[in-house]
């Protein structure tokens, strides 16, 4: 079996360094696994890799589409899976690297037959959930499927439209197709998660958000709107009370981390000292999101990103 590294773990836990310093040492290529690093323009929020770092090895499934493109799971299934095949023809040790963790599911364990988006139901769902709220779309999910209700927060509004919109395209609920997957690929996998203490973790993440503040990431999120690339549905622009963050469905992009913050500190709804509370605030809810997500696999390693001795030997093992 060919190996495959995965190096994953919540937001500022140190992934990309220690991924870069283990794929120089060991001939290695890196494959973000990373659903914001794909879209060009995202560079600060996103924490892409440096211009330096990707000068030394290469860093694949960054910067492939606009803002503005769809991009599903399964294409990043279909984009990376090549990527790796052709890693390993070059005699090169693949890294999946990043926090999303459905992306690396979606290698390491397949997906599930689903059916495709059907827009025109999604706008339904999204403006019954501007006017009625988001808890009335999640119990009408309960009542189709409890099992997928009681994993989905009744805040997580794009899951819970995924969800019924599933149901309604195939009768069935989403929580039996998880149950199947598509084939996946022979691989030997090392899984790593990394981890360390929750303080110390959110102290790194209060410091990274104030790095990419001070090295100029509202002027980046304001080019991307000069550049058109504002929420349209479901968005910004004077939303109904109470519904203030409906993720928009047409330009996911501008869901990521922090970019929907810093739009209402442009829009003068927030200062921009609230809109960094905010974020880091946001940042630290998601990273114990991503925790979980990842310890619900018992095939991960858990280490701390200081104990490369560690790290090293769980990977020649």
């Amino acid at each position: 079996m060919k190996p495959l590294i995965i190096i994953a773990g919540p937001t500022g836990v140190g992934k990309t360094d220690i991924a870069h310093r283990l794929a120089l040492e060991m001939n290695g290529e890196i494959v973000s696994a990373d659903s914001r690093q794909i879209y060009r323009y995202l560079d600060i929020g996103t924490a892409k890799p440096s211009l330096e770092f990707r000068g030394q090895i290469p860093y694949h499934m960054i910067d492939i589409v606009d803002p503005d493109e769809d991009f599903s799971v399964a294409d990043f299934k279909q984009q990376a899976e090549g990527i790796i095949d052709q890693i390993h023809l070059q005699g090169k040790l693949p890294f999946l690297v990043g926090g999303t963790g459905l992306y690396i599911k979606s290698i390491v364990s397949g997906l599930f037959p689903s059916p495709p988006p059907d827009l025109p139901f999604r706008r339904k769902l999204q403006e019954e959930a501007s006017l009625l709220g988001t808890n009335h779309l999640h119990q009408r999910l309960s009542a189709i499927d409890q099992t997928a209700a009681s994993k989905i927060s009744n805040n997580d509004l794009r899951r819970i439209i995924r969800a019924l919109e599933i149901y309604q395209q195939t009768g069935k609920p989403i929580s039996c197709l998880q149950r199947l997957a598509t084939i996946t690929k022979d691989y030997h996998l090392i899984m790593i998660c990394l981890n360390q203490d929750r303080q110390r973790l959110y102290a790194q993440i209060s410091l990274r958000v104030d790095r990419m503040i001070e090295t100029g990431w509202v002027k980046e999120v304001r080019g991307l709107l000069e550049k058109g690339y504002s929420p349209k549905e479901g968005g910004f622009s004077n939303p109904p009370i109470g519904q203030e963050c409906l993720p928009p469905f047409r330009l996911t992009s501008m869901e990521a981390l922090g970019y929907q913050q810093i739009i209402k500190h442009l829009q003068g709804i927030y200062t921009l000292q609230e809109a960094i509370d905010k974020i880091k605030q946001s940042s630290c809810q998601f990273a114990k999101r991503q925790l979980t997500w990842f310890r619900a696999d018992p095939r991960y390693v858990w280490l701390e990103p200081d104990n490369m001795a560690e790290i090293r030997k769980v990977i020649a093992a």
